[in-house]
């Protein structure tokens, strides 16, 4: 910043090439969901000789909740994404005054699960429910509401699974810790 009492920035004191901004390097999980994204895409249809270029990241939380839904799916698999919204409600009303009918329009979110605490995706791995709930540190979604633990706790006495991820890279680790578990158990 600058030394006087202005709020802009000094200029002078940056570096010229030097690069501001941190990219964004690809964890080798991404890499290995790529893989196996491309592997099943060949599966599905070998006669394409064409083999489009498949991108994921985890920078956002849609953007990691489809690299975990696509990676549960592709391992044979069930995922579903949990909409807390079920639909608008339309509030319009046409009253008719002396002047003529005018129309009041408003609209209003109709939820279908009561419970607002209920997670971001709902799976089964090996024949176990597993509930997962991304929440990205860097996009701010990282808030834990006292209704949250009351579910968690509620679906491990249940013996069910609940995940707290802030990335794939963590889903992916856990997914193999949990594949080994379960190798072991039978």
């Amino acid at each position: 910043m600058s030394t006087t009492d202005t709020q802009s920035l000094d200029f002078d004191d940056l570096e010229q090439g030097k690069i501001t901004k941190i990219s964004y390097s690809e964890a080798d999980s991404i890499k290995v969901l790529e893989k196996l994204a491309l592997q099943k895409l060949k599966e599905y249809n070998p006669d394409n000789h064409y083999s489009p270029e498949l991108r994921y990241s985890d920078k956002t939380s849609n953007e990691a909740a489809k690299c975990i839904i696509d990676y549960i799916l592709f391992n044979d698999s069930q995922a579903e994404r949990v909409n807390y919204r079920s639909f608008i409600k339309n509030n319009r009303k046409t009253p008719t005054y002396t002047l003529g009918a005018i129309a009041i329009c408003s609209n209003e979110w109709i939820y279908r699960i009561r419970k607002r605490e209920a997670v971001y995706i709902h799976s089964v791995i090996n024949r176990k429910f597993v509930r997962i709930e991304v929440k990205i540190e860097a996009t701010g979604d990282n808030n834990h509401p006292k209704g949250q633990t009351t579910y968690q706790s509620k679906i491990k006495v249940a013996e069910s699974y609940y995940l707290t991820v802030s990335n794939f890279t963590d889903f992916y680790n856990w997914l193999n810790d949990f594949y080994l578990e379960q190798s072991k158990n039978s």
